[in-house]
């Protein structure tokens, strides 16, 4: 097994690492390049975290088709808080997770696809329902209910995640 085809996969707190007041980031200032860490200082009630999911090279728009694996409840966010706030544990639960996929043959062939990913392929979302907490996947007019397994290894383009 030579492990080709193999779509990559990173967790969550890769993602966010940005902001534990550790890792560096560079950065241009002034025509300079600096060095700059990040730390929160106050977390919403609801966070939406949105994954960059595309890039745009010198002729058209690449899509990053890496999974980020994410936890349906119990995000833990205070080690990412500045100060005090990081000394008690601040947990966030997923009520909604957008995805955007492409099929294979268009992001192939089709020159728009290329030229904005956005504006082909298809949306589905991922709603959790606070009544029966069921998770359903909704694309267009079809519905349809989903296990939350499924949900943490999708495609993710925007996750709505709301403070416990």
């Amino acid at each position: 097994f030579d492990g080709k085809g193999l779509i990559p996969q990173i967790p969550i707190t890769q993602v966010l690492a940005k902001f534990d007041g550790e890792t560096t980031m560079d950065i241009v200032k002034m025509g300079k390049l600096e060095k700059k860490t990040y730390k929160i200082l106050e977390l919403p009630k609801y966070l939406l975290l949105n994954m960059n999911r595309f890039k745009k090279n010198n002729f058209y728009y690449e899509k990053n088709p890496t999974i980020v694996n994410f936890p349906v409840t119990g995000l833990e966010m205070s080690k990412y808080l500045r100060g005090a706030s990081a000394e008690k544990p601040v947990r966030y639960d997923l009520l909604a997770n957008i995805c955007h996929s492409n099929s294979a043959q268009i992001q192939k062939d089709s020159t728009q696809a290329k030229m904005n990913p956005l504006a082909s392929g298809n949306y589905r979302v991922h709603v959790r329902s606070k009544a029966n907490e069921q998770w359903y996947e909704i694309q267009d007019l079809h519905v349809r209910e989903k296990m939350p397994q499924e949900i943490s290894i999708s495609e993710s383009y925007i996750l709505l995640y709301e403070k416990l």
